[in-house]
């Protein structure tokens, strides 16, 4: 941000979203007097934002001041020309199932006005432009979706979070000795009578030239894919997992399965990339 400017604190706070976008806005204008009016102009602007202090990003777009509103894409936020080398920055607010919008003007200096509520489009809705009438239908479309998948989704929580309960715990059998650990490494498996958990070591990445862009992607660290083969021919179905990311040699890995394991299976084969792994269950 340049020296001496500031932005009005009365109405946002650290974190806010407006906080971010006007904070990065300003940050991107530098010594300039006036913020640029133009498309080109503007759309540049945006394209300059720093990150915030915690990474926070500004997903912005431009709008048309004399143009119809929107409600899909830009992450929330659009930025028009206010005139006198001003800008409008509008962000969508949660108003139930109706789109509504807050609106302030933001002065090159950081003054920001008292935000101003548009409910809707801002229009009749006899006088709405075909392209509005097509978001709606839209968006409409997609609550009712929505609405069809919530129980679906809802029971699949409640089946995860039940999953794994104290009551459903039938013991865990460790790993084989002896394991080359030079590649993963299967630490022990946790026994639910609804599924089960197979825990597993990876050796960290030694990368010479991280992603700047992704400097926690382990996409070349945990395994691909994870395979079980009980001998029984049992279907198991990957219910997703997590990758601890505070190891120092070994990164710790998780993924979870259903169903159970059946009671009569002796035995366990795990396939991790090139490495299976066989855990004795017991006599059948």
């Amino acid at each position: 941000m340049a020296e001496g400017k500031r932005v009005h604190k009365a109405q946002i706070r650290f974190g806010d979203p407006l906080l971010i976008a006007t904070a990065g806005l300003l940050g991107a204008l530098g010594d300039a007097d006036e913020f640029p009016q133009g498309r080109a102009g503007i759309e540049a602007l945006i394209a300059t934002i720093a990150k915030g202090p915690e990474g926070e990003e500004v997903w912005a777009t431009y709008e048309d001041p004399d143009g119809p509103l929107t409600y899909l894409g830009a992450g929330g936020t659009w930025v028009a020309a206010a005139g006198e080398g001003r800008l409008r920055v509008r962000q969508s607010v949660a108003a139930g199932e109706e789109p509504a919008s807050n609106v302030w003007i933001l002065g090159p200096d950081g003054s920001l006005s008292d935000p101003e509520t548009i409910e809707g489009y801002g229009a009749p809705e006899d006088e709405l432009a075909p392209e509005v009438i097509a978001e709606i239908e839209l968006m409409e479309r997609r609550r009712r979706e929505a609405a069809a998948r919530r129980p679906e989704m809802e029971r699949r929580s409640k089946e995860r979070q039940n999953r794994h309960r104290l009551e459903h715990l039938l013991g865990v059998v460790a790993g084989p000795p002896g394991q080359d650990r030079g590649g993963p490494v299967v630490t022990h498996l946790v026994l639910y009578d609804t599924g089960l958990i197979v825990n597993y070591l990876v050796p960290r990445p030694r990368q010479k030239d991280p992603d700047p862009d992704e400097p926690w992607d382990l996409s070349d660290t945990a395994p691909q894919e994870i395979t079980l083969d009980d001998g029984l021919e049992t279907e198991f179905s990957d219910r997703g997992g997590s990758v601890d990311q505070n190891g120092k040699g070994m990164l710790r890995c998780t993924c979870e399965f259903s169903p159970a394991i059946p009671d009569h299976a002796s035995r366990l084969e795990i396939g991790l990339d090139m490495t299976n792994v066989t855990i004795e269950l017991g006599p059948a």
